[in-house]
């Protein structure tokens, strides 16, 4: 069985796992393991190639964060701290 992200350019794929280790990481992991956003890395393609909507994104990164690391609170300077990622992502060339 392949994996989903099998269809992600490897360039591709890479910009992203950096962006969300670099600008994005809800867990402050720099210096660990590079795949710990990994999971991450087949939705925010599919927003890239689809809506590329910055408020998508953001609000994709807002909720993982809060869902699913429970990393940060529920309010507007948390979902405005993950706009500069999702700003980054939309500048990935995912053609």
């Amino acid at each position: 069985m392949s994996n989903s992200t099998d269809i992600i350019p490897p360039k591709v794929e890479q910009a992203i796992r950096q962006i969300l280790l670099a600008d994005y990481d809800p867990f402050n992991l720099k210096g660990w393991p590079n795949d710990e956003y990994d999971y991450c890395i087949e939705p925010v393609y599919r927003m890239l190639v689809g809506s590329r909507s910055e408020q998508e994104l953001t609000e994709y990164l807002f909720v993982t964060a809060r869902d699913y690391f429970e990393a940060g609170a529920e309010t507007a300077e948390h979902f405005e701290m993950c706009r500069p990622a999702a700003r980054k992502l939309l500048e990935i060339d995912v053609r």
